[in-house]
């Protein structure tokens, strides 16, 4: 923590001063204006213009926020109606959190929020009863499963918000309970990463074309999170953990742009999943493919600024700072290429967002420039709302108002707040939790956090390779892995692994080693798989062109289906295996599931966006899946295996276009003139890549 006076030197410019104060006052006249009271409450509809609209209650989007504004702007211009509005908001809010009893926890869309208004309140009015408050509210609504009502990692919505809430929580009193909590979450957290070319990313979706970067939903956030645990746990090893989500986002990294690839596809637009078909049927790849970027908090260069500006201050690396310049020169162009036209200028995607980060640079490296740029981006807007009598809101398009904290008025007053007391005011988009006094134990049996490194690398290894784990310990000592002759990176921790196993069993006999040859590749090839379709938006897309395809075959006859032409899907993948290397497949076919396993002869590996999964088929369907490699007529192919299989009676006309059926409903067999497009792409960007594996 930097020792900065609490009212910059800089601001001696007192027509500044006053223009933001009066600002902060026109803007706070304008919410309690909006307020609707009744006995000790008070709330606001969040909805455009203030007037309509629902009650939403937390910090992001909600009445929460707004609060949170008011009481904060008491510091900068006493308005007690402003505290006082603030203060039975908060109560209202109370009441509503305990009747409605709502999922979400994190400090920015859940509980946590409220936790933390209440927080702020006793930190300005002396209060003691409203850390009480905060408690309260968290050890009511925060469950200790960490895996309960939680889908997501992120800040905004997830895990890492919660521990963002927590932390604020611990650093006030050391509550046992809040520390369980916090390492609950973190575990979460740590154990839901999905490593990609050396780095680590969270919460895959088919709505994105990758894993997110950036504050709000990515890997800077989570990333930002690691370092507090780091901190705050005594455990420096969790750095790694951090620097590995900023490894993951290098790989998005755009020279040329100088920021970071926004890897969201918002399918939940209007008609943006027809749009995203007809896409894939027609080869307009560019659809999928082409980058996109962002500058804002929430995704892009001046969220990953703060990530980076925080893990430059706790280690003072080289190339954390090096990236942070990167981020203010993208802030800066964006700046000037702003500087007339009407944008938001609320904190998620707006121009006080983007502004925090010179605040936090003023804070951190104590260099008076960056405030100066802060006031600048304040002036700037102040000029712009006076010319166009409005501040633009973070949605709703042009014209379009609102009162809340991150995307309308209540965020602008904020940043306003933060310019006139950057080491007053703290910051909510790259928050502060004070210097660890008590450090949060942890149970000796905790292997988690006290296994260090090395307990990271074995927890990466089980997940990546769990039934080759399975049979090397069922072999007995021979074949144990020793985690610790592993280098300490975790980033090639699995490459270390296959090399390990590859050269153990190298010159092992069939009955020493039984079937670990052929478990340890299926799992091999599906990494591999994984790692290279990692476009989960084109995927799902063909998810949805598949269900279209299936309506339109489940009508087709017998003699119909003869008349096509039908094509292999692309990405599948076949492996030839022997012996019960399957014997675990927890998804076949139902038709396959009632095989023997001996029987067995080949393993279907199919990518989608969730993952790699796969089905054990007998060698007669591989060999009529694979006819099918080029695209060929189903009566052709059908003809061809009767005459293949002749006199031996194992494979019919009829059980031949049943198998095909039972391929095309399952999306393995698609219509050529539908998938043919996308199987060029696939062959252009894969290469030549055989269609079998091989143990």
């Amino acid at each position: 923590m930097t020792n900065l006076p609490d009212t910059p030197l800089s601001l001696k410019d007192d027509d500044l001063r006053e223009l933001l104060k009066e600002e902060v006052s026109r803007i706070t006249a304008e919410i309690l204006g909006l307020a609707r009271f009744n006995a000790d409450n008070c709330d606001w509809l969040c909805g455009y213009g203030g007037q309509k609209g629902e009650i939403i209650s937390d910090i992001y989007g909600g009445c929460a926020g707004i609060a949170l504004f008011l009481a904060e702007s008491y510091q900068v211009t006493p308005n007690n109606a402003a505290l006082e509005c603030a203060i039975k908001a908060a109560r209202s809010l109370k009441f509503r959190y305990e009747r409605d009893r709502p999922t979400d926890k994190s400090i920015y869309t859940g509980c946590l929020g409220l936790s933390y208004l209440f927080i702020r309140l006793s930190s300005i009015t002396g209060e003691a009863s409203f850390l009480d408050d905060a408690f309260k509210i968290a050890s009511d609504h925060v469950d200790p499963d960490a895996n309960k009502g939680v889908s997501v990692s992120d800040v905004l919505t997830g895990a890492a918000g919660i521990i963002w809430g927590l932390l604020h929580l611990y650093a006030i009193k050391q509550e046992k309970w809040v520390a369980k909590l916090i390492a609950a979450y973190t575990r979460r957290l740590y154990r839901n990463a999905e490593f990609y070319h050396g780095g680590i990313f969270w919460d895959r979706s088919p709505f994105n074309t990758g894993g997110l970067c950036g504050m709000s939903h990515g890997a800077s956030g989570i990333g930002f999170t690691f370092l507090e645990v780091a901190r705050w746990l005594g455990k420096p090893f969790l750095y790694e953990v951090a620097d590995m989500a900023f490894a993951y986002e290098r790989i998005a990294f755009s020279e040329r742009v100088i920021n970071w690839q926004d890897f969201r596809f918002n399918y939940g637009w209007p008609g943006k999943q027809e749009e995203a078909v007809q896409a894939l049927i027609q080869g307009k790849m560019n659809h999928f493919t082409r980058p996109r970027f962002m500058n804002a908090w929430c995704h892009g260069a001046a969220g990953i600024g703060l990530a980076r500006l925080r893990s430059y201050e706790l280690r003072e690396r080289l190339g954390d700072f090096e990236e942070f310049e990167k981020c203010v020169a993208r802030v800066e162009h964006d700046r000037a290429g702003t500087s007339d036209k009407q944008v938001p200028g609320g904190l998620c995607h707006g121009e006080g967002g983007n502004g925090e980060l010179f605040l936090e640079a003023y804070r951190v490296l104590e260099k008076e420039e960056y405030l100066h740029k802060a006031q600048q981006v304040a002036a700037k807007m102040i000029a712009k709302r006076k010319k166009v009598g409005y501040y633009q809101a973070g949605f709703g398009g042009k014209g379009n108002r609102l009162l809340t904290l991150f995307n309308g008025d209540s965020g602008t007053g904020y940043f306003y707040l933060r310019v006139l007391l950057p080491c007053v005011v703290p910051s909510l988009l790259a928050p502060e939790f004070g210097e660890p006094s008590n450090l949060i134990k942890m149970k000796p049996d905790d292997s988690l956090f006290t296994g260090g490194i090395k307990e990271l690398q074995a927890s990466l290894i089980k997940r990546a390779f769990p039934r080759t784990i399975s049979a090397v310990r069922s072999l007995g000592l021979t074949l144990r892995f020793d985690i610790n002759t592993l280098p300490r990176s975790i980033s090639k921790t699995n490459d270390d692994f296959a090399r390990w196993l590859s050269k153990t069993l190298r010159g092992k006999t069939k009955a020493s080693i039984g079937d670990l040859n052929g478990i340890f590749n299926v799992e091999k090839q599906k990494l591999r798989l994984t790692t290279a379709y990692n476009n989960y938006a084109l995927l799902f897309a063909k998810d949805l062109l598949h269900k279209a395809e299936l309506s339109r075959n489940l009508s087709l006859s017998v003699n119909s289906l003869s008349r096509q032409s039908l094509y292999l899907d692309p990405d599948v993948r076949f492996i030839r295996i022997k012996g019960n290397s399957v014997r675990k497949e927890s998804n076949p076919s139902r038709r396959t599931a009632k095989s023997k396993v001996s029987s067995i002869r080949y393993l279907m590996l199919r990518p989608n966006w969730a993952g790699v999964s796969e089905t054990a088929i007998s060698s007669g369907v591989f060999f009529l899946l694979q006819s099918f490699k080029q695209g060929a007529r189903v009566s052709s192919i059908v003809r061809e295996m009767e005459n293949h299989f002749s006199g031996r009676n194992t494979v019919t006309r009829e059980r031949a276009l049943r198998q095909i059926a039972e391929a095309v409903s399952g999306g393995v067999l698609w219509r050529t003139n539908v998938i043919a497009r996308y199987a060029v792409y696939r062959r252009n960007k894969m290469g030549r890549d055989n269609l079998l594996y091989y143990p």
